[in-house]
């Protein structure tokens, strides 16, 4: 075997090499960014979840006001008619 036979042989093997290398580090990064999304996936969960806690506060909130208001009304009513007979 002359050495250029051995240049040429050893020339394949890094290429091959090379290539390897380029893969995996490839298949790295897509790993390391699924990891990420993943992670922020589960994070946008958390906050739905927050989220609709407090969704649920707003709508439960909206039907209070609106009891007082009724409540407050049927007050006035009532000071009303007892004004009116205090004056008779």
């Amino acid at each position: 075997m002359d050495m250029d036979s051995l240049l040429e042989i050893l020339q394949a093997i890094s290429i091959v090499a090379a290539c390897l290398v380029a893969f995996g580090t490839i298949k790295g990064r897509n790993s390391h960014a699924e990891a990420r999304l993943v992670g922020m996936q589960k994070d946008i969960e958390y906050i739905k979840e927050q989220v609709s806690g407090y969704t649920d506060m707003r709508d439960r909130l909206t039907k209070v006001e609106a009891a007082c208001k009724a409540l407050h009304s049927r007050v006035d009513r009532i000071d009303d008619q007892k004004r009116r007979n205090i004056e008779e």
